[in-house]
Order: C-alpha cells, then structure tokens, then sequence
C-alpha cells in the first residue's frame, strides 16, 4: 500500500490541489465561507444556549467562554462530517476519474480525508490567529498599555 502511495504521488498532489481549489471556485464566496459557516454556527447557538438557555461553563467569568468551547467542538465536527460523508460519496463523485485512469483505488480515501485534514488545519490557524491577536488586544485595553 505504501508502495502505491509513493508510486503515484505526483497523481496525489495534483488531485488534491485540484479538488482543494476546485471546492471553493464553485462558490461566490470562496474560502471565505468555510470560515463564515463554522463562525455562523457558533453566534447562532451561542445566542441560543447562552442568553436564551442561560447555559454556561462552569468556574469561569468570562461571557465569550461559551462560544469558544462552541467554536472548537463546531470545527472539529466539521472535520468528522466532512470525512464521513465525502467517503460515502467517493466513487460516485470520482466515477470521471476511475474510468479515465488506472491507479489503486485505496488513494482516493487518502484525498478526501487530506483534504478535509488541510481545510481543518487552515481553519484552526485562522481561528487560533485571529482569537490570539484579540487576546492580545484586549489585554492591552484591560492593562492600558498603548500600540
């Protein structure tokens, strides 16, 4: 299996930045709403759970713990949903590329499950960036400390 693997890696990179690129040129917004989607998720249940529920995690004071902890399950979520139901459809969504070429079928879970682990970890560094620059802003609002 491994031997396959590295027999037809050229055929596995150009898969994958063709199935990455390609996912987000059929949308208007492109990279755009994976990152809105997950954010969208998390402000609606956030409203939801938090103000209407009251729900809140415990031993914590801060009002925005609840939608982190809602962030980080939304995302690692998305991951798991994203594997499961594009390995249901695999053949039939790569049915083109199966009749064209002749290479060992095992590949293309390892496209879609690299794909999904690439959209994850772009996700995670966006959301983990953008919550430490906050972080560091209001710390340096709550100290006084001037840019």
């Amino acid at each position: 299996m491994l031997r396959n693997i590295y027999q037809y890696r050229a055929f596995i990179l150009s898969t994958l930045k063709v199935e990455f690129f390609s996912r987000y040129s059929r949308s208007k917004l492109g990279f755009l709403w994976s990152i809105i989607n997950p954010f969208l998720q998390v402000l609606i249940y956030s409203i939801i759970f938090s103000a209407v529920m009251q729900a809140k995690i415990i031993n914590t004071s801060n009002e925005y713990s609840y939608a982190v902890y809602l962030l980080s399950g939304i995302i690692a979520w998305n991951l798991f949903y994203e594997i499961i139901i594009k390995l249901l459809k695999i053949f039939y969504t790569y049915e083109r590329l199966i009749k064209t070429f002749n290479f060992p079928k095992i590949i293309l879970p390892i496209i879609v499950v690299t794909v999904a682990i690439i959209n994850f970890m772009i996700l995670l560094f966006l959301y983990t960036l953008h919550s430490y620059y906050w972080g560091i802003i209001l710390m340096s609002i709550y100290t006084g400390y001037q840019f």
